[in-house]
């Protein structure tokens, strides 16, 4: 069957009204806000699945590395906590997007462009080689930074599509048995499993800004400009 993603595939992104081809894509939220969980269905449902390829064995006793603290990276931190995990690194550019981490809970908030980051991030992680991380960036210097800190068996899920191409020493990857996953979103199954942790209450929830729907070409700009905290959610009242 061919893909038909709404925005994607197909027009409909912003429409006010979807049409679903079978019940079985319908998730009961019962008296939750729409609003409010809509993103658990993307930057929820992509985290979790990453966080699935990592494993309930390492990221419960192992802190996690986390490439970006936009909405996406925010989310990750909140799911860890969920799932009992021992925390996140969280690795970006950006200040303000690094405090807002540490304001979520993580263990510590790295510059990725500092010279020392490697170096910094194994001193966060207890003074030990990272056993995994997730790339929400997907950029040849996020990638790179991951080689140098994971260790042995180590884990490398990449998520994020900013692109270009990265140049990696090919004999480190068998010499440090590393694992490259790539995790594109997430499946049905998956998205009912993460709707019962939300609605267990074992979530907490994220920041979430509400926008009237013809302010989308506005709240696209701060996109790109990287302006938004959490996440951006369209509401037609």
């Amino acid at each position: 069957m061919a893909p038909a993603c709404l925005g994607v595939h197909r027009a409909g992104g912003y429409a006010d009204h979807v049409l679903v081809p079978h019940s079985r894509y319908l998730i009961d939220i019962g008296d939750l806000d729409p609003a409010q969980i809509a993103p658990y269905a993307c930057s929820g449902l992509t985290t979790y699945a990453a966080l699935k390829k990592i494993g309930e064995q390492t990221y419960r006793q192992h802190p996690v590395v986390i490439f970006g603290a936009g909405g996406l990276g925010l989310m990750c931190l909140t799911l860890i906590k969920a799932l009992g995990g021992a925390g996140a690194i969280v690795v970006d550019i950006d200040p303000a997007k690094r405090q807002a981490a540490l304001e979520a809970g993580a263990l510590a908030a790295i510059d990725g462009a500092a010279p020392d980051a490697a170096q910094q991030i194994i001193k966060a992680a207890g003074g030990k080689p990272v056993q995994a991380a997730i790339d929400l960036v997907g950029a040849p210097a996020t990638t790179a930074l991951a080689f140098d800190f994971l260790t042995k068996g180590g884990k490398l899920i990449i998520v994020g599509l900013f692109g270009g191409g990265s140049t990696w020493p090919i004999a480190l990857i068998p010499m440090k048995a590393l694992s490259i996953i790539g995790s594109y979103v997430g499946n049905l199954a998956e998205l009912k499993e993460l709707m019962e942790l939300v609605r267990a209450g074992k979530v907490p929830p994220m920041p979430v800004h509400r926008y009237a729907l013809d302010q989308a070409d506005s709240v696209l700009a701060s996109l790109r400009a990287g302006k938004v905290v959490g996440r951006a959610v369209l509401t037609t009242a």
